[in-house]
């Protein structure tokens, strides 16, 4: 089952904060999609397992500078439970160090139906980041780090996808086990 990148679109600018919305499409039902991107955030906002030291990543050449590596952000991840009747799962991301030198994200993941069959999936990821130092935040954001918070945001959604989509096949491949060799 693979995974191809959506659609994405600009973010809009307003002063001192930009909004953006990213989509993944995913070959893969939304329920079983839903319920491993709950369980994902979780991990991630709890540091449990390989999500302890999770970062936001942005590739050196991806932001227009010299193709010598990446940068990678160590964030914190606050998770607001779950509301009865809504499809999406409310997010505050924030860098875990120097909290005052990097946008802190505001917004919410969310998962819907792209066929009348269910059958597949676009994982999405919308909100808005403010930008630290005022002026000086949108001066650099338009300058010398333009694109990286959007291009951290983009990773970090298809790095989800990707998880979802792994956790999903695992439990696949393991009830198969257990139909096939428990018998």
């Amino acid at each position: 089952m693979a995974a191809r990148r959506g659609a994405r679109t600009r973010p809009e600018r307003n002063r001192s904060m930009s909004k953006v919305r990213f989509e993944h499409h995913l070959k893969l039902p939304p329920s079983l999609v839903r319920a491993a991107l709950a369980e994902i955030l979780a991990s991630i906002a709890t540091g449990a397992d390989v999500w302890r030291d999770f970062t936001f990543h942005v590739d050196l050449r991806a932001a227009h500078l010299p193709d010598v590596g990446y940068i990678a952000i160590p964030i914190h991840l606050t998770l607001a439970p779950a509301r009865e009747g809504i499809d999406q799962l409310d997010i505050q991301i924030a860098s875990a160090k120097r909290h005052a030198s990097f946008p802190t994200f505001h917004g919410a993941m969310g998962v819907d139906a792209t066929n009348a069959d269910s059958s597949e999936s676009m994982l999405w990821l919308a909100g808005d980041y403010d930008l630290p130092m005022h002026a000086l935040g949108v001066f650099v954001d338009a300058t010398l780090a333009a694109g990286i918070a959007q291009l951290c945001l983009s990773n970090f959604l298809d790095d989800v996808a990707q998880a979802c989509a792994a956790r999903i096949e695992k439990r696949e491949n393991d009830f198969v086990r257990y139909r096939h060799y428990g018998q």
